[in-house]
């Protein structure tokens, strides 16, 4: 009554033991009727308007991206996803499709039912291959414009779910909006890293708000078998999240769930597989003779390099039409186990060579050879993530341990074979976003402590 309030807010205000989230649910229960539904209706509407403000966000930051990127593809100079782009595994795949209706021939010759790709892209492709070969191009890039721009809206909604300030999630989804980290994998890319990337950014979103008390496992689960149907190489990352989630009382009865709903959107791909090629393997069958190129004597660390002078033309059915023949006669899962076999066998014994191959191609993941300018962007950002990394850490521990496992647990691949840079994009607004959050928490500090010493001089 001392400080003014009205004698039924004062006296609806016990101490409770319960803690101050209880105090204020039975402050508001010993609400007069009419105050209590206005206070929850407020609440109600408070919470309409932040949805809708985070509606209005990510549609701003969807048209932003798709404007900008629109206007760098029509002012790119020379072709982009012209006829040329329409010669590697991927497009081969989907011209396969409509050809034949078959998912099959990945090499420039015959070599019958394929698993060496994800079975998403190339389906998604082939329907822009059903259109004549003067627009194919402008319609592949309208779909990497497409999964870009989704890339930057769901980095937005990532960052909130992985618990960074509103302002350093809009501000990384802005700058990725306009200043996209590497433009001719966005654009002129015929393989599926910006569909990877958005799924990528995506389903870590998603994990994240599981781990923060999402109900939503069953969609989770789903999703999962989604996203690893387009990328299998997450499946290591997928595994270090459920892992992560046993440790997790609250979440550890849920884990079976999840992983049972991932297998039943797997289970068909897999059974093709079983039926048609004769073995059972997790999506792809391809992983044996990736080691075997990337692992011989005439190997090198830099993938375009070893396509053209290296291991890729004594190994790889692209290149070498005797391995293609074999590939034809005795089936992928044989053929890329031998090969897989012989990898592990130079690596035994060849381990100062393969070591030093190892190190190159982690050089080459995270800082892939480019101009000066954006080398210098790309070691920067890095190093503005690590300390990114540092600080989430005080601020949300388990967010922070999510990224922790996308960036151990996804690249552990690439070290082992060759990895173009469009490996790397699927993660790359992770680590600008953690470069963000150090900019965002560290400039602050130091422009108080700065005033705080002025103050203290005068």
């Amino acid at each position: 009554m001392g400080n003014g309030e009205p004698a039924e807010y004062v006296s609806a205000a016990p101490q409770s033991a319960a803690g101050p989230s209880q105090d204020l649910a039975g402050s508001i229960e010993n609400l007069k009727r009419p105050d209590r539904t206005r206070i929850v209706d407020s609440l109600a509407g408070t919470k309409i308007g932040m949805k809708t403000t985070k509606a209005r966000a990510l549609l701003c930051i969807f048209l932003l991206a798709v404007c900008v990127r629109t206007i760098r593809y029509v002012r790119w100079r020379g072709g982009c996803l012209g006829a040329e782009g329409q010669a590697n595994e991927m497009t081969r795949i989907a011209q396969a499709i409509v050809d034949t209706g078959t998912f099959s021939h990945p090499y420039p010759f015959p070599t019958g039912p394929t698993a060496h790709q994800a079975p998403v892209y190339p389906f998604l492709l082939s329907f822009v291959f059903r259109l004549p070969a003067s627009s194919r191009g402008a319609v592949q890039a309208s779909l990497n414009i497409l999964f870009g721009s989704i890339l930057c809206a769901a980095v937005f909604a990532t960052g909130l779910a992985l618990g960074v300030r509103r302002s350093t999630a809009l501000a990384t989804a802005v700058i990725l909006a306009v200043i996209p980290p590497s433009l001719a994998v966005e654009l002129c890319n015929d393989a599926d890293a910006t569909l990877i990337g958005a799924l990528a950014a995506c389903i870590v979103g998603a994990t994240a708000a599981w781990f923060h008390g999402s109900k939503h496992y069953v969609a989770l689960g789903l999703g999962w078998g989604g996203v690893l149907l387009a990328a299998p190489a997450l499946a290591i990352f997928y595994v270090g999240c459920l892992l992560l989630a046993v440790t997790k009382p609250e979440l550890r009865n849920k884990v079976p769930a999840v992983l049972i709903l991932t297998g039943v959107i797997l289970a068909p791909w897999m059974l093709r597989n079983r039926l048609l090629l004769g073995s059972w393997f997790f999506i792809r069958d391809n992983i044996g003779l990736e080691l075997r190129v990337s692992n011989a004597d005439d190997a090198l660390a830099d993938p375009v390099l070893n396509s053209q002078r290296g291991a890729m033309q004594t190994y790889h059915p692209f290149f070498n039409q005797t391995v293609a023949e074999e590939v034809r006669r005795e089936g992928e899962p044989v053929v890329y186990a031998r090969a897989g076999r012989d990898a592990v066998q130079w690596i035994r014994s060849h381990p100062a060579r393969f070591l030093t191959l190892t190190c190159q191609r982690f050089v080459n993941f995270w800082f892939p050879p480019a101009f000066r300018l954006r080398m210098i962007w790309r070691v920067g950002s890095v190093a503005l993530a690590a300390v990114g990394l540092v600080l989430l850490w005080r601020r949300e521990r388990i967010s922070t341990i999510v990224l922790i496992l996308l960036f151990a647990l996804y690249p552990l691949t690439y070290y082992l074979v060759q990895s173009f840079e469009r490996y790397r994009f699927p993660i790359e607004w992770a680590i600008v976003l953690l470069a963000v959050h150090a900019v965002r928490e560290v400039v602050p500090r130091i422009y108080i402590q700065d005033a705080i010493s002025r103050s203290a001089r005068a």
